[in-house]
């Protein structure tokens, strides 16, 4: 998730895929198929017509977002609601996932969820049906997947 609000962000600025420094973000620590995963999704959702949003609410500053009653601010860290306000913002989830998030945060009983919480939420519940779009046209074999 890291990287792909960094992808964005630098996008936002004006650059392109020709023009990101690939060798920087593997100084970062990005591995070469986190870099890959990370412009394949958002070659992905460009094509889906979500760039101009995407980078409009990046650029413009003119994102919305949706303020927290005292018994929801419970549920976040500050990092935490930072990092679903940023994704958010980015158009990584939606507002119908942010209200699902805090939901599923109330309903679940655990302590305060912090950015990591939220980086691995978002991924697993939300992403996951995009790794399966991917598996039919792959070579490797998914977690869930066995050999008969």
């Amino acid at each position: 998730m890291e990287l792909i609000t960094l992808v964005i962000s630098e996008m936002a600025t004006g650059k392109s895929f020709d023009t990101l420094d690939i060798p920087a973000l593997e100084k970062r620590g990005y591995t070469f198929i986190e870099i890959s995963t990370a412009l394949s999704w958002i070659a992905d959702k460009l094509q889906n017509g979500l760039s101009e949003r995407i980078l409009r609410s990046v650029s413009e500053s003119s994102f919305t977002f949706r303020v927290l009653n005292d018994f929801e601010k419970t549920l976040f860290t500050k990092e935490g609601w930072g990092e679903v306000i940023t994704l958010a913002s980015f158009g990584v989830i939606s507002s119908n996932n942010v209200e699902e998030m805090i939901e599923s945060a109330a309903l679940s009983g655990a302590s305060a969820l912090n950015r990591d919480d939220v980086k691995n939420f978002v991924a697993i519940r939300y992403y996951q049906n995009s790794a399966q779009k991917f598996k039919d046209n792959s070579m490797f074999f998914g977690m869930t997947e066995t050999i008969h």
